[in-house]
């Protein structure tokens, strides 16, 4: 399983909160669902979450007991929609790389990403600022010529596609 980071964990917990108000066990079990995490590994994030105004915590009467209700404030909304943009950039990037891209040895690969950066620092561009880059994949077909094409052609090309 992969390794999640502090960023994407946030972007799960403003997404689940967004949905509706809800407390710490009940927002653990959701996330379950798709990651790996224990509610002491939940816990400090929401702390962290409600420290940084992107939650606000209420208690509810539930059998007897108090319940910690978490819910999303503006201020998370809007955090919740940056990291949700940032997370399609990613993942499209990421996508190519592990799903969509072609064999290298039947294509040339040309990946261009343009961050709000000046040229000189658009060559050190790592994963944080790939999520803030426009990614431009572009993929030409090889311009090997096979040996079918040049015996329709009537053997007048090599198999390189040059003139005899």
């Amino acid at each position: 399983m992969f390794q999640l980071g502090s960023a994407l964990l946030d972007a799960c917990v403003l997404a689940v909160v967004s949905k509706e108000d809800t407390y710490g066990y009940l927002l653990t079990q959701e996330i379950r669902t798709i990651i790996e995490i224990s509610e002491s590994t939940l816990y400090p994030v929401l702390r962290r979450l409600q420290t940084e105004e992107m939650l606000v915590v209420y208690d509810r009467a539930f059998s007897g007991r108090n319940r910690r209700y978490y819910q999303i404030t503006p201020r998370g909304r809007e955090h919740l929609e940056f990291l949700q943009n940032n997370w399609q950039h990613f993942k499209a990037a990421v996508d190519y790389l592990l799903i969509t891209m072609p064999a290298a040895s039947s294509v040339e690969v040309s990946v261009e990403a343009s961050a709000q950066a000046d040229a000189e620092t658009d060559a050190e561009i790592g994963i944080e600022a790939i999520t803030e880059a426009s990614i431009e994949v572009s993929v030409q077909e090889s311009d090997e010529v096979t040996s079918e094409e040049v015996q329709s052609n009537g053997g007048e090309q090599d198999t390189k596609g040059e003139e005899l």
